[in-house]
């Protein structure tokens, strides 16, 4: 029975879990939620949360430790501070591009209407469906749970399996595996979610490699998670509520 026996290092197994449930995480927990919970109320991001803890339990358990890198304290809040701005700037760069997509596809630049400033803001939160995502989390509280536990998946566990790797190719293929691998994840909100995610994601991930600690990409993912999460109740708000009539182009 031996021979059958892949390894009996319990860490690789551990570490081929994490991977799994941290890679595929937004897929297991659709399944998981489709057969069994979607009947109970269970909302997505509930399922998801957990699936991704026990993706940082099993890498936890795998590295004997705390699955992040991890500064000195005293230097956290540079790290928080730098957070801030990537989060903003990745937030920028994703809406950015989600626009520039939305009109490549049209073929054309939609006609703003003209009217008072308030007008115009219920005319674009209108003309934007694609920024009203299904699946997106529903509470502060989902917003900020799945932004630290992203992070500790793919710029902890993951982050943390690339760096142990001796070879240097070998390490620099598995960083551009964490980085595009993260942006797939957002791929059932449309292949321009996945574009606007891939600046956030190389720039996160290369600044935890550079400053040595995850505590940047968990700032800056709350950040970005934050500032997504009120753009889209301001969509929701302005096009469900009529704050002004709309003379154009309706």
């Amino acid at each position: 029975m031996s021979d059958l026996t892949l390894t009996p290092d319990l860490r690789y197994y551990l570490l081929a879990a994490a991977v799994v449930l941290g890679v595929g995480g937004s897929t297991v927990a659709t399944r998981l939620r489709q057969r069994w919970l979607v009947f109970h109320g269970v909302s997505f991001a509930v399922v998801y949360g957990v699936t991704l803890a026990l993706a940082v339990a099993c890498g936890a358990m795998a590295f004997g430790g705390a699955p992040l890198l991890l500064s000195p304290v005293t230097r956290w809040p540079v790290d928080v501070a730098l957070g801030i701005i990537v989060g903003w700037a990745g937030f920028a760069a994703d809406r950015a591009i989600n626009r520039r997509w939305r009109r490549r596809e049209l073929g054309r630049r939609p006609s703003r209407p003209v009217g008072s400033r308030s007008e115009q803001r219920v005319w674009r939160a209108m003309a934007a469906p694609a920024d009203v995502s299904t699946g997106e989390p529903s509470s502060m509280r989902d917003v900020l749970a799945i932004a630290v536990l992203e992070e500790a998946v793919f710029r902890g566990v993951l982050l943390r399996f690339a760096l142990s790797t001796e070879a240097t190719p070998l390490v620099a293929a598995l960083l551009v595996a964490i980085i595009g691998v993260f942006a797939l994840e957002h791929v059932h909100f449309g292949w321009s979610h996945v574009a606007g995610k891939l600046p956030y994601s190389a720039a996160v991930t290369v600044g935890a490699v550079g400053l040595g600690s995850s505590v940047m990409a968990i700032a800056a993912h709350v950040v970005l998670n934050l500032l997504i999460f009120r753009h889209l109740r301001e969509v929701h708000r302005l096009a469900t509520r009529c704050i002004a009539p709309v003379r154009a182009p309706f």
